[in-house]
């Protein structure tokens, strides 16, 4: 006797779970374009603000600046740190701190206007700033660092203040729309004698200081 095979209903069954599978693909889909198309069009506006901004840089005069403001500081510093400590305290690790610092400074802050030129308003002010003052603890933070004394946080607001204020002095970009060796050599040598002025005055506050309350204050 045959046996006739009824084949299984179960073509409404395997269709459901397809039309489920398909619609959860979709909403999977659309859940990542939601979240990806944002994320690549904000990644393209950093990208080309960032490229606007780099275009507007000029390599050659930021590389002239920070050569020749950090030969002008390191001369003047060094020359600062004979006037301002008695030649008994006079150390290899001083000598030698001291010319870093003025180096590290005068490099670092001379890119501030460069910087901040491409921006504008508020901004630009924050960024010339946090660059000069930037420079300056750095250097001072070098400075201390070889010559092993301490970096206490009087002095910290100390340089960081006269760095901000110095980045108010013209560069080379103020004297010459496109500045040669000379133009930069003179901005930074005027450079070197601001930086003296604030040494001189950091100098003489600290000794008041000492007298008038009995505490070191860097």
């Amino acid at each position: 006797m045959e046996i006739a095979l009824q084949p299984e209903i179960v073509t409404g069954k395997v269709s459901s779970r397809k039309k489920t599978c398909c619609w959860e693909r979709r909403q999977s889909a659309s859940s990542v374009s939601f979240v990806w198309f944002p994320v690549t069009a904000g990644v393209s506006r950093v990208s080309a603000g960032a490229g606007s901004y780099l275009s507007q840089l000029s390599a050659q005069q930021m590389g002239r600046a920070a050569l020749t403001n950090g030969i002008s500081g390191s001369i003047g510093n060094t020359g600062m740190y004979f006037v301002t400590n008695p030649r008994g305290d006079w150390t290899p690790n001083g000598i030698i701190g001291a010319a870093a610092n003025g180096a590290m400074y005068g490099a670092i802050s001379s890119q501030a206007g460069y910087l901040s030129a491409p921006i504008s308003g508020l901004p630009s002010r924050l960024t010339q700033y946090a660059v000069a003052s930037g420079g300056s603890l750095v250097g001072g933070s070098v400075d201390h660092l070889i010559s092993g004394g301490h970096y206490g946080v009087y002095e910290v607001f100390f340089d960081g203040t006269a760095g901000a204020v110095s980045s108010h002095f013209p560069g080379a970009s103020n004297l010459d729309s496109n500045p040669g060796w000379m133009t930069h050599s003179l901005a930074a040598y005027s450079g070197a004698h601001v930086g003296a002025i604030v040494e001189s005055a950091k100098s003489v506050s600290g000794e008041l200081i000492e007298r008038g309350i009995g505490v070191e204050a860097w």
